[in-house]
């Protein structure tokens, strides 16, 4: 199966996608590769952490290309603010799956919710520490006595940046200065172009609307922080023990798209524009973004919702470095991969063909 080159830095945001509940019918869903089996239409209450965005292809091209449908599921979303609300609405009975950022959920997991993660939809961090591409700067080392932009003192990126200062065995202050530079926009620019800073710390908003004012970027996170999870599903225990054969299809439908939207990102970007026309007043940077996302959402293995243990523990690492988790806190505990092979049991190269691609 043919992917996208998989963008040179580490992304995603927080955006998450709200989507329009999808309505089954009486036709038989398609299930998997072996198909054919009458499967009862189920009603998935899905919470999203984040108002609509282009971000989660998988979504809406599902939604858009019937694929919810076909396999049976319906669709009730909502929307709340962040991850720990998705919690605890789940916690309380209120929904069923929900897009949970990989910190928030770990630190509900240590309080004591039971909320276990079942797909990935991001295979790369969120963040990143970005330099000119034409700086002769190549790994985090090379700031010793230089001087690093961040956002803001509390913005997301702060953790991993504080990390790989760490790993490369650098002090803040002593060997490197960190500044506040602002969101990544025109006096980022300046600052990078002028070299008043020589790396930016960001998330992928940031480092998109660098792109977009033509910056050329570098990525010099280590490997071991650029494949730090973003985005996930969690679900709730029971109705995983309830209703196991609706998650698969529920899941099956957003592989689906995300495949889709891979191999067809043209007709992706098209069914992202009529879903959130407010990210395609400039098309110019809704290519870049369809792009950058999409990207992101390439999956390991060619197994979607392939779930990396390595970054959620390294993901808890810097979490127990900050103080959010307790030492020795075990990251898999909160990861269940048992759904995964029969939500990859499907015609690959027929979903790929859906777009004419």
């Amino acid at each position: 199966m043919r992917y996208l080159r998989r963008l040179p830095f580490a992304l995603l945001s927080l955006v998450l996608l709200v989507g329009v509940a999808c309505g089954g019918d009486d036709e038989e869903p398609s299930g998997g590769e072996g198909g054919g089996e009458s499967q009862a239409p189920a009603t998935v209450r899905l919470i999203f952490a984040f108002p609509p965005d282009i971000s989660m292809p998988g979504f809406y091209v599902s939604e858009a290309e019937g694929y919810f449908e076909d396999e049976g599921i319906e669709v009730e979303d909502s929307i709340v603010d962040g991850t720990s609300s998705v919690i605890q609405q789940m916690v309380a009975g209120r929904g069923d799956i929900g897009t949970v950022g990989p910190s928030g959920l770990l630190a509900s997991t240590q309080e004591g919710a039971a909320l276990p993660v079942v797909y990935q939809i991001d295979h790369e961090n969120i963040f990143a520490i970005v330099t000119p591409s034409d700086s002769g700067i190549t790994e985090v080392a090379d700031l010793q006595g230089k001087t690093l932009g961040i956002t803001s003192p509390a913005g997301g990126e702060v953790p991993t940046v504080e990390a790989a200062l760490s790993e490369a065995g650098l002090e803040q202050g002593s060997d490197v200065e960190i500044v506040s530079v602002g969101d990544g926009g025109p006096q980022v620019a300046e600052a990078l172009e002028s070299g008043r800073i020589a790396a930016y710390g960001g998330g992928d908003a940031d480092t998109l609307a660098l792109q977009q004012l033509g910056v050329e970027l570098t990525n010099i996170l280590p490997d071991k922080y650029t494949a730090l999870p973003g985005n996930s599903l969690a679900i709730s225990e029971d109705f995983l023990n309830e209703n196991r054969d609706a998650a698969v299809r529920f899941l099956r439908a957003w592989a689906k798209g995300t495949l889709f939207a891979i191999e067809n990102q043209e007709q992706a970007l098209e069914y992202g524009c009529d879903f959130a026309p407010e990210n395609c007043t400039d098309m110019e940077f809704a290519e870049l973004a369809i792009e950058y996302y999409v990207g992101l959402q390439i999956p390991p293995e060619d197994q979607f919702g392939n779930l990396s243990e390595s970054g959620w523990e390294t993901t808890a690492e810097i979490m127990i470095q900050e103080d959010l988790l307790e030492e020795g806190f075990d990251a898999l505990q909160v990861l269940d991969d048992s759904l995964l092979e029969e939500v990859n049991d499907f015609d690959l190269e027929e979903v790929a063909s859906d777009g004419g691609g």
